[in-house]
């Protein structure tokens, strides 16, 4: 599009009010009040160009408007036909000289005009220009759960047997006896009988259909993340279930009141009564704590105010903890904080008579083509028995200060947590 004269002189006149600009800022960045005299003559030329070119483009500006008024009477004597409807807005100058003149009347300081001089600019936003903002994805993903069973982790685990759907472990419901002997008379007998302790097996398993879409077109793969999220689900469930009914099976507690002056009392006493009451007096090595009973331990202070469970340099302390999940042992025994358990969670014992038995590699990865609907079926399976083989020997420590109180509910069953704008 050709450029109009008054386009031309308008652009003129802001190049030489921007030089002229440019001299007193000059001025002002030195700190001096005044202009030199190679500055003033300068300006003064400038300024006298400028009132030169600004006087034509007034003339100009005059013209067109009479030409504008000229043709405001032909269209009363000859009206345009309406706009269509659905039509855009009507640019707001009717001529080029009304625009010029409008852009002066702004730069002079005439707000209305200015108000209308910037409606009459197009509007181009990010909704009219999708291609040039495309979406795009960044970053990992967030929510995926980990694969970590702290508790199953702090298990024994013998080798699952290769058949059947059940696990028996021989136990002996009667020991041999040996008793004071009188020369001559007969020795003590008693014999030794068997049974058979019953573990029963589990199998979990889940999968989804994957379309077959997805998988060619997805980054990163669809059915890696698919797998990955199998896996961890399994892993947590299983860790769940298998402490959970290891608790259920254990009906031994000892009362605690919350306190650091009777903590040591009440751990010393359940170990007691572990290897008291267990089949093979065993004490207990390990300590399975929730994330409540985790933050119970963690908390308590000495009458003086110093931390039981101190994060750096323990001087006579019950052991180390600290905020991130970390406590290094309570009164010697091994801790375990699992954030998956059962809520509140305060359980002694030997981790040797907690057994978990499991299939090789579980989770097994299951993936079969559904050529019906062109597709990926895929899954993940495994089995798994857990159980307390001497319930006896644990030992629940309970305190009137559990349950503690969570702060916000639990997301939903498979559900996640996430950002919001």
């Amino acid at each position: 599009m050709a450029i109009s004269l008054v386009e031309v002189l308008r652009q003129s006149i802001d190049e030489l009010h921007g030089r002229m600009n440019a001299i007193e800022s000059a001025a002002v960045a030195e700190n001096r009040d005044t202009l030199s005299d190679i500055e003033q003559t300068t300006w003064d030329e400038l300024r006298t160009e400028a009132e030169a070119k600004t006087g034509r483009l007034e003339l100009l500006v005059g013209r067109a408007e009479l030409d504008a008024r000229a043709g405001a009477l032909v269209a009363r004597a000859h009206p345009a036909p309406p706009e269509p409807a659905g039509a855009g807005p009507a640019f707001p100058y009717r001529t080029p000289g009304e625009y010029a003149l409008a852009y002066m009347r702004m730069k002079h300081g005439d707000t209305a005009e200015a108000a209308r001089f910037t409606r009459a600019l197009a509007d181009v936003t990010t909704a009219q220009t999708p291609g040039l903002v495309p979406p795009q994805v960044t970053g990992d993903i967030l929510g995926e759960w980990l694969a970590n069973r702290p508790s199953v982790d702090a298990m024994s685990k013998p080798p699952l047997p290769p058949v059947g759907m059940k696990i028996q472990r021989p136990h002996i419901s009667q020991h041999t006896q040996v008793a004071p002997h009188t020369e001559k008379t007969a020795i003590a007998s008693r014999a030794l009988t068997l049974d058979l302790a019953e573990i029963d097996l589990k199998s979990y398993a889940g999968g989804v259909d994957v379309s077959w879409e997805l998988v060619q077109r997805s980054a990163p793969a669809a059915l890696d993340v698919i797998f990955r999220d199998l896996v961890a689900v399994y892993a947590r469930a299983s860790n769940v279930d298998a402490m959970g009914g290891i608790m259920t099976n254990v009906t031994q507690t000892v009362a605690w009141d919350g306190t650091a002056a009777t903590l040591a009392k009440a751990i010393s006493d359940a170990a007691v009564k572990c290897a008291q009451m267990g089949e093979e007096n065993l004490f207990p090595d390990t300590v399975w704590l929730g994330l409540e009973s985790y933050g119970l331990l963690a908390s308590l202070t000495d009458s003086s105010g110093r931390p039981l469970f101190p994060d750096l340099g323990p001087t006579n302390a019950l052991g180390q903890a600290d905020a991130r999940g970390n406590i290094s042992t309570v009164r010697g025994l091994r801790p375990v904080v699992d954030p998956f358990i059962t809520p509140n969670t305060f359980l002694i014992g030997p981790s040797d008579q907690a057994e978990f038995y499991e299939t090789p590699g579980a989770p097994v990865q299951l993936s079969v083509v559904d050529v019906g609907v062109a597709g990926y079926n895929v899954g993940v399976i495994g089995m798994w028995a857990a159980a307390a083989v001497d319930p006896a020997a644990f030992v629940k420590i309970t305190s009137t200060l559990l349950p503690l109180a969570a702060e916000a509910a639990a997301p939903a069953s498979g559900a996640t947590k996430k950002a919001t704008a």
